[in-house]
């Protein structure tokens, strides 16, 4: 309706299909499905930061892109290097998703100091799988950020 009275998506519901939810898609074998096919990762970007804001990231945020096999600093884009299969499969193997969601993923000895972080994942046809939060997942947090000191 909003759409008909000012000519035009107000309030992005268009860009909303490409947010998956369990509404919209299904998690099963730690994978994401759609229409009952599976999803291709194709990317991970992980932001982390330590002041009272979400733009105050600290350099070890970066982009993981399974396609060219890579991972580049989000702060310098430049700054780009080469992953080894090892690495890539180890994160997938680590990236335990159906776990993210049903939050079995906190461990409370691994807490962190209230740090914020988040992770998108980005399948193909761009669609986006996000978290978001300081305490949860924090095994793969931890992973991350040798990933992050290694490279940068």
């Amino acid at each position: 309706m909003l759409k008909d009275l000012l000519g035009f998506d107000v309030l992005n519901i268009e860009g909303l299909k490409y947010f998956i939810t369990l509404l919209n898609f299904e998690f099963k074998d730690n994978n994401v499905y759609l229409n009952n096919k599976k999803l291709k990762l194709t990317k991970l970007n992980y932001y982390y930061h330590t002041g009272t804001h979400n733009i105050l990231y600290k350099k070890g945020s970066f982009s993981v892109d399974f396609n060219k096999k890579t991972i580049c600093n989000l702060l310098n884009r430049s700054e780009k290097h080469s992953l080894h299969n090892d690495i890539l499969l180890n994160l997938k193997k680590n990236l335990e998703i159906n776990d993210m969601f049903a939050k079995e993923g906190y461990n409370e000895d691994l807490a962190f100091d209230g740090n914020d972080w988040k992770i998108e994942l980005i399948f193909e046809n761009q669609y986006i799988l996000h978290f978001q939060d300081s305490d949860m997942y924090s095994l793969f947090h931890q992973e991350l950020i040798k990933l992050s000191k290694r490279y940068f």
